[in-house]
């Protein structure tokens, strides 16, 4: 990875424009969102790497890992470096948060974010491990015999957008849900559609009082309805 990382920085080196030229003040200031470069995708992964040496967790993946650091960076094309980063990214962030949850639910998260980025890959097909964590983790946690089997069933079945899909239903059941922009674009969500309800009076008074923006966090809302659905 180290490898890779400094030959990309000294690719962007040599391709870059004039110092300064990459990103403008007008840039900043109207916060327009550069592409995410190789660069910065491969920095996500060394950020992961030593994240995961530092805890001491989750090493037992690392086999898979690396195989598929060389499969994914083989193939990616670079529309889809945003993605790889977000992914890289949140499996760091559920590597930090891993004495927080549940062994369990830890595992279980770190393991379905893994597969999700797998599904960039070519000839992908749903690995055996998992399986075991989602079976393992469902019937630690709900005790759901068949809703479990009927879920790897789905998702043995799937091609990787489905597949994707049924990963962020499994990761919202889970004690604590990673969060970042772009999760849910990633497992086939859109949020733009358009086909939002108006928002009632009395809620859009609550939000006029925020003085500044918002935190969106539709991860930790889409957690909530699952929860809601169980219970009713």
């Amino acid at each position: 990875i180290q490898d890779a990382y400094e030959e990309a920085q000294l690719v962007a080196a040599q391709t870059a424009g004039p110092r300064g030229s990459a990103e403008s003040i007008r840039d900043l200031v109207d916060g327009e969102e550069r592409p995410t470069t190789k660069v910065d995708m491969l920095g996500a992964w060394q950020l992961l790497m030593k994240s995961l040496y530092d805890h001491q967790v989750f090493l037992q993946y690392s086999p898979s890992l690396e195989k598929l650091f060389y499969q994914i960076t083989s193939c990616l094309e670079e529309s889809q470096y945003g993605a790889t980063k977000t992914l890289v990214d949140l499996m760091a962030q559920a590597v930090e948060h891993e004495e927080e949850s549940q062994a369990l639910a830890a595992e279980c998260r770190y393991v379905t974010l893994l597969e999700i980025l797998a599904t960039f890959a070519s000839n992908w097909d749903l690995s055996p491990k998992c399986q075991r964590v989602w079976e393992t983790t469902m019937l630690g946690l709900e005790g759901d015999d068949d809703g479990i089997h009927e879920t790897i069933a789905t998702a043995s079945a799937a091609g990787p957008e489905d597949f994707r899909k049924t990963a962020y239903g499994v990761l919202m059941t889970l004690q604590w849900v990673p969060n970042a922009p772009g999760l849910r674009e990633i497992c086939g969500f859109d949020d733009g559609d358009g086909s939002q309800l108006q928002m009632p009076d009395v809620v859009q008074s609550i939000f006029l009082q925020i003085r500044s923006t918002p935190l969106p966090r539709h991860d930790g809302i889409q957690q909530l309805l699952n929860r809601l659905l169980q219970q009713g």
